[in-house]
């Protein structure tokens, strides 16, 4: 699958479970690209602040850049964290990722 395929298989499961995910690109660009994909994918009734989808059930994605701070997520927050767009992670990626990591509730792949 594309990075814009799971990011849309993620859409179809927040909205089907209402769980939240975070979606984490390793970098502006992609950040920009998958926030347009998420814009355009969203079913009637959600709303988009930019940044993050809302559905009618609770459900959500937020797309994020890794550099950002993960501190908008409440302590506990049952999140599911994805990394999406990434070739291969080395020592400094796997740097990046932590603190997405050490917030998710689980770690997730597209289905």
């Amino acid at each position: 699958m594309t990075m814009m395929t799971d990011l849309l298989a993620f859409v179809s499961q927040a909205a089907q479970t209402g769980y939240w995910y975070v979606v984490v690109c390793p970098d502006i660009s992609q950040t920009g690209e998958s926030r347009k994909t998420l814009a355009g994918a969203l079913p009637s009734g959600a709303l988009f602040s930019g940044r993050t989808a809302r559905f009618m059930n609770g459900g959500q994605v937020t797309v994020v850049c890794v550099d950002d701070a993960p501190d908008f997520i409440p302590e506990g927050a049952p999140v599911k964290v994805a990394f999406l767009g990434w070739e291969q992670a080395d020592d400094n990626s796997s740097k990046r990722m932590s603190p997405w990591r050490k917030i998710a509730q689980e770690v997730v792949r597209a289905r």
